[in-house]
C-alpha cells in the first residue's frame, strides 16, 4: 500500500516510563551486566552471524513441520505470500523470526499485533541483507487462563476505560468447566453474536464499524474455536505481510518434540537445579525474578480428561496438581513416546520447544518475556540448542488527531500523562491563565531561587557556616511555595470541573489506567478509528535496533 503521508514521531527511553524491570531497561542499555544472561545482542549483526550457526545446528526435519504450517495456513485461508515463505522455510539456509502471544479474544491488546509488525519488520530486513529468513506468530493455544483471554477493554463514549469480562457473557454458568481446558479449543456458542455487537458499540462512531462487525461476524461465529477466530482476524491484518501462523496445539506437531517432553521428564530435577540457581545469580546481580520456580515443580502440563493440568515433582514419581492422578517416571516417558499430544511445555519450556521445531534467529518479545527470558537460558545450555536473541518488540502511542490538538492547545504532552492527573491539572490552568495565582506563584519560586543562588557567596564570605544555614533555610522557604501551588491547583481544579475532565480525557487516551495504551486498547479501535492503513503507518516507522517507545501523532 502506498502511503501518501507520515505521521509525526517522537521517542521516550523506557526508563523514562514506570513499571519496567531494571533487567529490561538494563538489556535495551545492552549492558554487559544484563547481556550476561543472554545468549547475543539484539542487534542485525547477531543476527546475521547467528543465521548460519542456527541452521547449522538445526536438525528437526523442515519438511515434517512445513506440511504441518502448509496444512494449518490453508485453513486459515492465508495469503499465497504466506504460502511462499513457507516453502521457503524448507530451505536449510531460511531462520525464522518468531514471536507469540495468547490467542485472546478480538486478538487482545494492541502488543499482539505489535509483536507481529516487529517480526515482520526484523525478517524483512534480514532478507535485504542476503538471509533468508520469514515470520512467524506462534498462538498459544494451549494455555488454559480463560479468564485473561476473555477479558477485554473498551473507551467508553466518554473516554473512560472499561474492563468487559466477557467470560459469563459467552459461557453462562457453564463457564466453570472450561476453566482448566485448553483455551484455543473451546468453541463459541450463539452467545457470541452477542458478545460482537456489544464490542462495535463501544468502538468510536466511524463510517468503518459496519466492516469491522463483518469481520468480527466472519472470525467470531458459533461453533468457530478461540484458535480460528483469532487466525482469521490475524491474517486479515496481515494478509499483505506473508505472517506464517501456527498452532501450537497441532498433533501432527507434537511427535517431533517428544523428545524434548521425555528429556524434560527425565532430568526435571537437573531442570530445577539449573533455573533455581539461575534465579539466585539474578537476584545477586540486582535483578528480581520473572517466574518464580517451587522446589517440586516441572516445565510441563499434562492434558488429562480435557483438562490442562501442571505436573509436578513427588515422592514416587510425579503427581497432576489439584487432581489424583500420579505417574512414575517410566509411565509418563512411556506417554510422551506413545502420546506426546498429551503433553505441552510452561512458559519457560516453551521457547525450548519452539526453537526445536523452527530454525529461530530472533524472538520478538514484551518487557516481561524479555526478563524471563534471562531465566531460560539456562535451558538452553541445558537442551544443547541455540539461543535466538531476544528482540524488543516495537512500543507505541498513537495519539489521535482531535487529542493531538486538544493537547497542543493545553500545553500537554504525552510525558505528562505518565506524571499523572494532578500535574497535568496543573499544566492546563497555568496555560489557561498566565495572570493567574498559580503562574503568580510559579513565578515567584522562580525569583526566590535566583535571589537565594545571588546571596549564597556573599554569607559564605562572611562566615562559612551561614552557607549550611542558607540551605535549610531555602528547602522550608520552597517547600512552602510548593505547598502553596499544590492547594491552590486542588481549589482551582474544583472550581474547573472541565480541566479535571480534560486531564482525565488526555490520560485515557494516552495512559489509560496507569499503563501505556497497548496493554489495553485493541487494534480494532484503531481500525475504526483511522482505517487499516494505520497498521502501515506503525510499520514503516518501526527502526530494527531503535527500541524507545514511540509516540505516534496522527496529525
Amino acid at each position: 500500500m502506498i502511503l501518501t503521508c507520515m505521521p509525526s514521531l517522537a521517542t521516550i527511553p523506557f526508563r523514562r516510563i514506570p513499571h519496567h524491570s531494571e533487567i529490561f531497561l538494563d538489556y535495551l542499555d545492552l549492558s554487559p551486566a544484563a547481556l550476561r544472561f543472554y545468549a547475543r545482542p539484539p542487534s542485525l549483526e547477531s543476527l546475521e552471524s547467528a543465521a548460519h550457526q542456527i541452521c547449522a545446528r538445526f536438525q528437526t526435519p523442515r519438511r515434517q513441520i512445513a506440511r504441518v504450517l502448509k496444512r494449518q495456513n490453508e485453513g486459515f485461508g492465508s495469503s499465497p505470500r504466506t504460502m511462499q515463505y513457507i516453502r521457503d522455510l524448507e530451505d536449510d539456509r531460511c531462520v525464522a523470526v518468531v514471536t507469540g502471544q495468547q490467542v485472546g479474544l478480538f486478538t487482545g491488546p494492541l502488543y499482539t499485533p505489535y509483536k507481529a509488525l516487529t517480526a515482520i519488520r526484523i525478517a524483512e530486513e534480514l532478507r535485504a541483507r542476503g538471509v533468508p529468513a520469514v515470520p512467524l506468530f506462534w498462538m498459544d493455544s494451549e494455555d488454559h487462563d480463560l479468564a485473561e483471554v476473555t477479558r477485554v477493554w473498551v473507551l467508553e463514549r466518554g473516554s473512560a476505560p472499561r474492563m468487559i469480562d466477557y467470560c459469563p457473557i459467552l459461557f453462562g454458568e457453564n463457564r466453570d468447566e472450561d476453566v482448566s481446558r485448553p483455551v484455543g479449543s473451546i468453541s463459541f456458542g450463539e452467545s457470541i453474536e452477542n458478545a460482537v455487537e456489544q464490542y462495535v458499540e463501544f468502538l468510536p462512531e466511524s463510517p468503518r464499524n459496519e466492516s469491522i462487525r463483518a469481520l468480527l461476524q466472519q472470525a467470531y461465529r458459533p461453533g468457530a474455536t478461540f484458535t480460528q477466530a483469532f487466525a482469521s482476524l490475524m491474517v486479515h491484518l496481515f494478509r499483505n505481510h506473508g505472517l506464517i501462523l501456527f498452532d501450537s496445539s497441532d498433533q501432527e506437531a507434537k511427535p517431533l518434540v517428544s523428545g524434548t517432553f521425555q528429556r524434560a521428564l527425565r532430568e526435571c530435577a537437573g531442570i530445577c537445579e539449573a533455573l533455581r540457581s539461575r534465579d539466585i545469580a539474578l537476584e545477586e546481580a540486582g535483578y528480581h525474578t520473572q517466574v518464580h520456580v517451587a522446589e517440586n515443580s516441572t516445565v510441563l502440563f499434562v492434558h488429562d480428561q480435557g483438562q490442562r493440568r501442571a505436573l509436578a515433582r513427588a515422592d514416587e514419581g510425579f503427581a497432576l496438581k489439584n487432581c489424583s492422578r500420579n505417574f512414575t517416571t517410566d509411565e509418563l516417558a512411556r506417554l510422551a513416546a506413545e502420546s506426546p499430544e498429551r503433553f505441552s511445555p510452561n512458559v519457560l519450556l516453551r521457547p525450548i520447544v519452539q526453537d526445536t521445531l523452527f530454525p529461530t534467529v530472533a524472538y520478538v518479545a514484551g518487557p516481561s518475556e524479555i526478563a524471563y527470558f534471562a531465566q531460560i537460558q539456562v535451558l538452553y545450555d541445558f537442551f544443547d540448542r541455540p539461543m535466538p536473541a531476544i528482540w524488543p518488540r516495537a512500543s507505541f502511542t498513537v495519539v489521535e488527531q482531535e487529542v493531538s490538538r486538544s493537547m497542543r492547545e493545553h500545553g500537554v504532552a504525552f510525558e505528562d500523562c505518565l506524571m499523572g492527573k494532578h500535574h497535568i491539572v496543573e499544566k492546563i490552568i497555568a496555560a489557561k491563565d498566565q495572570t493567574s495565582a498559580t503562574a503568580i506563584l510559579r513565578g515567584l519560586q522562580e525569583y526566590l531561587e535566583e535571589a537565594l543562588d545571588a546571596l549564597h557567596p556573599g554569607l559564605v564570605a562572611a562566615e562559612a557556616s551561614l552557607g549550611p544555614a542558607l540551605d535549610t533555610a531555602r528547602r522550608k522557604i520552597l517547600h512552602h511555595v510548593a505547598g502553596l501551588q499544590t492547594k491552590l491547583v486542588h481549589v482551582e481544579a474544583r472550581h474547573h470541573h472541565e480541566v479535571l475532565e480534560k486531564a482525565e480525557y488526555f490520560l485515557n487516551h494516552c495512559y489509560p489506567n496507569r499503563n501505556l495504551q497497548e496493554r489495553a486498547w485493541g487494534v480494532l479501535y484503531l481500525l475504526a478509528s483511522q482505517g487499516e492503513t494505520v497498521l502501515d503507518l506503525l510499520y514503516s516507522s518501526i527502526r530494527p535496533g531503535a527500541f524507545d517507545h514511540k509516540i505516534v501523532t496522527l496529525d
